[in-house]
């Protein structure tokens, strides 16, 4: 059976052990869910899970939507975290124990200044498609 459990282990693992990731955005800065005091540059992503059945096999879209938050050099940074997690998630299986990945597709990105005029955001959102191995 996939487990959610199973899949953020997966992705915060993929996310943390990428120096080129980690060398802008620190671990520390990586999560589902950090203080609001984390500093930035960081990376929060979210999970929307649904599940089928179909031909009497589990079937598994997960939506993951990565905000990344960026101070000191703007949407420039922003772009680049951006291009750093297209580098290991585009085409690449989030492989979990239970289940088989058959890709992680990315629908959606984009990045625009804060209305407090210091911080940078950045939105991307992945769908991965999961089956009961």
């Amino acid at each position: 059976m996939i487990t959610t459990t199973q899949i953020v282990a997966a992705l915060q693992t993929r996310l943390a052990s990428y120096t080129p990731l980690t060398d802008i955005v620190p671990s520390t800065s990586i999560g589902n869910y950090l203080p609001q005091d984390t500093p930035r540059p960081l990376i929060t992503y979210e999970f929307l899970f649904e599940g089928n059945t179909l031909k009497g096999e589990d079937d598994l879209t997960v939506t993951i939507t990565f905000n990344i938050e960026s101070e000191e050099k703007g949407v420039k940074q922003t772009l680049e975290i951006q291009q750093l997690i297209r580098n290991i998630m585009d085409d690449t299986p989030l492989t979990i124990a239970s289940g088989d990945c058959y890709g992680t597709f990315i629908d959606d990105f984009n990045a625009a200044p804060e209305t407090d005029g210091l911080t940078y955001s950045g939105s991307m959102i992945y769908t991965a498609l999961y089956g009961d191995n």
